[in-house]
């Protein structure tokens, strides 16, 4: 199938798939003696093999769809955000002891995709459970990626709290929860946010707390 594979339709290769899957079992089609065989239980091995061979057909095909898209891991989410973290607190603590600061973290990530971008201005988003790093403490947090098409956007240089999620605009299950905005400012001011953390109140109220020095 791999050989003439290029010019099958999906379906006609998923045909083939339960074909195969349905006789790899030797004993399926014959008996003891090398003779071919049609038993009611065998039937129901081939039946089953074929049913599995489909799957794993499709699951494959799927998979493969995925292979189109190009997305960060937790791991590379994770450690730009807990090193973001770090940032502002020193951004904060330089501003509060009279000197001055900036935070710039890039959150591009090299030619991502993940579908199309709608309206010109996001992708699709991308979410993970991130563990989030404050003060010693480990938080497992829900953060949502969704970079700008503009790469200018995504230089985050603010952490915003931002109070309780509303409940609309917010993926599902995420409302009434606290938020961390990871904000970018370009072009006259606007606002553009790649990251947003959704989290408790005990690791809302500590990240405010170590940002700010008020342990």
């Amino acid at each position: 199938m791999q050989s003439y594979g290029g010019n099958m339709t999906f379906t006609e290769k998923t045909a083939i798939a339960a074909v195969i899957g349905g006789t790899a079992d030797p004993d399926s089609y014959r008996d003891g003696g090398g003779k071919p065989a049609c038993r009611s239980g065998n039937a129901g091995r081939f039946a089953n093999g074929a049913v599995t061979g489909a799957f794993v057909m499709a699951f494959n095909h799927l998979m493969d769809d995925e292979d189109g898209k190009n997305v960060p891991s937790k791991e590379w989410i994770q450690e730009k955000v807990n090193a973001a973290i770090e940032a502002e607190r020193d951004k904060i603590q330089n501003w509060i002891d009279g000197g001055g600061g900036a935070l710039n973290i890039d959150f591009n990530f090299d030619n991502f995709n993940n579908s199309d971008e709608a309206f010109g201005l996001y992708n699709n988003q991308v979410m993970y459970k991130i563990d989030l790093m404050i003060s010693g403490e480990t938080y497992i947090v829900d953060v949502v990626y969704m970079p700008s098409g503009n790469p200018n956007a995504n230089i985050v240089t603010d952490i915003i709290p931002a109070g309780v999620a509303a409940y609309y605009g917010v993926p599902r299950g995420q409302q009434g929860k606290f938020q961390l905005h990871f904000s970018s400012h370009v072009f006259g001011g606007k606002k553009y946010l790649p990251i947003i953390i959704y989290l408790g109140k005990p690791a809302y109220l500590n990240y405010i707390n170590y940002t700010r020095d008020e342990e």
